[in-house]
């Protein structure tokens, strides 16, 4: 998923949703889990507009 402020969706992702921090390459890519089949990447860049 991308987003513009990689640290402010983890920590959204991470305190406000539950999910655990698997991984991360500072500045690229982080890796989320909560429970089983529910990951999430997120990765700097800008979302679509719609």
């Amino acid at each position: 998923m991308p987003t513009s402020d990689l640290a402010a969706a983890v920590d959204f992702w991470t305190r406000g949703l539950g999910f655990i921090d698997l991984f991360t390459v500072p500045g690229q890519v982080t890796r989320l889990r909560r429970w089983a089949f529910q990951d999430a990447r997120l990765v700097p860049g800008r979302s679509r507009q719609r």
